[in-house]
């Protein structure tokens, strides 16, 4: 348990909300909730810039904790719950990104020599390739997923990802190195 100072009110920790959550506690994910929301809501706006688009934000941080709501009995303590909570809104908050270029690039107007459709294989190959890709990505570590993510979905330099990742440029690199390798591994077998 932590204590806030109050002598009437003591909060509990991650891990012991995390603990009462898995031994299933029905208030427990509540608590968890309202201790992290305004730091997720927090890094959401600043992660997507999205100034005043509450909707924007809001639907970000509910997909951020129905993916921690999924995926709390997989979280081993590595790392405090606080850095693995960061990593999933940065996943999330890079998926958003991804869907709304996505989005953009299907609303623009076609161009007079794009008119003519391409060929039925050729996007069918492309959805494949990118389904994969994304199957993947869910079997590597999240922090390499995510690396990988900034540096080959959204171009950013290692540099960039260091900063956005708050970690060193060799870190940055060393992890988009490991994502890389591991899903070489991966896509291999998914080609068999």
């Amino acid at each position: 348990m932590t204590d806030t100072g109050d002598e009437n009110e003591v909060v509990p920790s991650d891990a012991d909300l995390i603990a009462a959550h898995l031994a299933k506690d029905p208030t427990a994910f509540r608590r968890l909730y309202d201790k992290h929301i305004d730091s997720v809501h927090a890094l959401v706006k600043r992660e997507l810039a999205a100034g005043k688009d509450r909707e924007r934000i809001e639907a970000v941080c509910e997909d951020v904790f129905v993916r921690v709501w999924k995926s709390l009995g997989t979280f081993k303590g590595e790392a405090s719950f606080t850095t693995w909570l960061t990593t999933i809104v940065r996943n999330a908050c890079a998926d958003e990104i991804d869907r709304r270029k996505k989005d953009r690039a299907r609303a623009r107007p076609l161009e007079a020599e794009d008119d003519a459709p391409a060929p039925a294989g050729d996007v069918s190959l492309e959805t494949n390739v990118v389904d994969a890709i994304e199957r993947a990505l869910a079997e590597i570590p999240p922090d390499q997923a995510e690396a990988w993510r900034l540096k080959h979905k959204q171009g950013l330099t290692y540099a960039e990802v260091g900063r956005r990742l708050g970690v060193s440029l060799p870190t940055a690199q060393s992890r988009v190195e490991a994502a890389t390798a591991k899903l070489k591994d991966i896509l291999a077998r998914f080609g068999e």
